[in-house]
């Protein structure tokens, strides 16, 4: 997949991370505590399926939805992709690892059409990786069947004329929603599940 192709799913994940750090900001404001990782990333997940919903370039699908995944279909190429975060893959990976050491026939995985869309929120932007997927055994649980390879980069915000952004002046006041919210990739750890 070229990265043009991802720059409007990297749109709404970035736009997602945003109103996410305002849906924490708020939260903090009101309650004196920020909330729980488990509302920050449920949160985030929820705002992504109604970005699906309202973009008429993609279907959200409804196979996961109750589990708080997003997959969704692209409307013009009919490909289907499943969103999970690069921590996710890390953990699935480790644990089929040790899995197969035990239970060599656990770790056999049958091809599946939907591609997994890897996504990692850093400091300097959100990075974007495609792997293929696959299914173990007669579970519908959707895997991540080879390494993830990097699509692209995408920023927070677009980059300005050089010129023009060294000569803005810093803005102290500015919330830095990484700061705030950091990765977010905790998608086994906050209570989902396929």
């Amino acid at each position: 997949m070229h990265k043009d192709r991802l720059g409007p799913v990297a749109q709404h994940l970035l736009a997602s991370y945003d109103d996410t750090g305002s849906y924490s900001r708020q939260f903090s404001d009101e309650h004196g505590s920020p909330p729980s990782l488990m509302a920050k990333v449920h949160h985030m997940r929820s705002v992504i399926q109604a970005r699906f919903v309202n973009d008429s370039n993609y279907e959200l699908g409804s196979r996961y939805l109750d589990y708080g995944r997003v997959e969704f279909a692209d409307l013009e190429t009919g490909d289907r992709y499943l969103l999970k975060s690069s921590r996710a893959v890390a953990i699935e990976t480790a644990t089929a690892r040790q899995q197969a050491s035990l239970f060599p026939i656990t770790n056999l995985i049958r091809p599946s059409d939907i591609k997994v869309v890897v996504y990692q929120f850093q400091r300097h932007g959100l990075n974007l990786s495609l792997a293929p997927a696959g299914t173990r055994g007669r579970s519908e649980k959707v895997y991540v069947a080879d390494a993830p390879v990097l699509i692209g980069t995408w920023a927070y915000q677009p980059a300005d004329d050089d010129t023009a952004e060294q000569t803005k002046p810093f803005d102290q006041d500015a919330r830095d929603t990484f700061g705030d919210l950091g990765d977010l990739g905790h998608d086994e750890e906050a209570g989902g599940r396929e």
